[in-house]
């Protein structure tokens, strides 16, 4: 929310609100000052409970822990260097690797999860969003996230398209290729590195560095929106393989641990709608309008209602 001085038509303070149960409640408030500038040793904050990180310490420190290579592979133009590779107790892989990126330059490599390999037999996916160790931005003095010898960190996070249960056996070696793309004499070639490497496990949702991610506002610091992206990953699987069965499974399994989003009643309302089950897809439009509290997915919802009334 932003309040604008009329008289210049500039913001002069910004809320960051939440909404909770249908009640928006603002979390940050930030007062703007566009005329007077400040030193960096004038800034001070008011509240005494409030911890002040240097981003960048923060980010170096995170990635110092993964210094030392897992496996690398060097190329003409670049250096891949896996760094880690977790698995976690539900199955998913947390994988980071540098690739010559620089902080003021991001190199194209790809993960595709739905080739990767383990001794297993698991079938993975690419989730959508669920792990950013480093965020670029247009200035890139401003990027943030985890840096190792001033490298920024790459990540992904791959999901089991059937979660491990508590009795399944996990992982211990996986293969997995990052693709990436190298210039020669001004012509692009495509390049790939495979490595096979052992998984490290940990009993928790997220891995131990996911701390230092929430602290700087990163994809992979929050239980919540993993939880929302790692089903999101499935259900493009199986909305790509046309598996409608599978996408309501994977709704079911959002809802049951309280991820319960717009885009997962829409999808869940589509699964049902392709397998001829329009009273479950209504009542799956009902739950989405209801949980659009502020009416931002209104045509999204209403076209779906009227594709639901048109004969198959």
């Amino acid at each position: 929310v932003f309040t604008i001085d009329p008289a210049r038509m500039l913001p002069t303070l910004t809320e960051q609100q939440i909404c909770e149960n249908g009640l928006w409640t603002t979390v940050a408030q930030a007062e703007l000052d566009l005329e007077n500038g400040i030193s960096p040793t004038q800034f001070t904050i008011r509240d005494k409970n409030v911890s002040i990180y240097d981003v960048d310490a923060l980010g170096a420190q995170a990635g110092s822990r993964f210094a030392r290579p897992l496996a690398q592979k060097r190329f003409a133009t670049c250096t891949i260097t896996l760094r880690d590779v977790q698995v976690n107790r539900d199955g998913d892989l947390f994988i980071l690797y540098t690739d010559g990126s620089t902080r003021e330059k991001s190199r194209p490599t790809f993960i595709d999860g739905t080739q990767i390999r383990d001794d297993r037999k698991t079938q993975y996916t690419n989730t959508i969003g669920a792990l950013e160790p480093y965020m670029y931005i247009e200035n890139p003095r401003g990027g943030r996230g985890m840096t190792v010898n001033g490298l920024p960190m790459q990540g992904a996070c791959i999901t089991p398209l059937t979660p491990a249960l508590p009795s399944s056996p996990l992982p211990r070696r996986i293969t997995l290729t990052i693709s990436f793309d190298e210039q020669h004499a001004k012509k692009w070639f495509h390049g790939s590195a495979q490595f096979t490497v052992p998984v490290r496990r940990t009993s928790t949702l997220l891995p131990g560095y996911a701390a230092d991610l929430a602290i700087l506002q990163l994809a992979g610091g929050d239980p919540k929106r993993f939880r929302l992206e790692r089903e999101a990953g499935r259900r493009m699987y199986y909305e790509n393989a046309c598996d409608w069965a599978g996408m309501v499974q994977s709704t079911s399994r959002a809802l049951q641990q309280g991820v319960k989003d717009v885009y997962t009643y829409l999808h869940r309302a589509a699964a049902f709608k392709e397998l001829g089950k329009p009273d479950q897809a209504r009542a799956a439009l009902a739950a989405a309008r209801k949980a659009d509290d502020n009416g931002s997915y209104d045509d999204r919802i209403t076209g779906a209602e009227d594709a639901l009334r048109k004969p198959r």
